[in-house]
């Protein structure tokens, strides 16, 4: 499904939250930017028929260092595998 939506971005503390109106999903990030990119790749996922994967190959998560030498998940699944979602033109 390919259309246009609207989000509405706010800062809540430190994260910044992103919601589409019209299906009523949300997403949050550490930047707008990110909660932007979130709610892409959560609407793909939600707008997708039930049996169709939304990315060609669901990729392994992978974990990236962080200060202190713990583990931290990657921020999404597109971004493990350096795929952006796209929801329209």
């Amino acid at each position: 499904m390919v259309g246009r939506f609207t989000a509405r971005v706010w800062q809540e503390g430190e994260w910044h939250v992103a919601r589409c109106r019209e299906v009523g999903v949300t997403r949050q990030g550490r930047s707008a930017a990110e909660a932007m990119e979130n709610l892409a790749g959560a609407l793909l996922l939600y707008l997708s028929p039930p049996g169709v994967r939304a990315f060609a190959e669901t990729p392994e998560p992978e974990a990236e260092a962080v200060a202190g030498g713990a583990a931290a998940p990657p921020r999404s699944a597109a971004d493990a595998a350096g795929r952006r979602p796209v929801l329209g033109p």
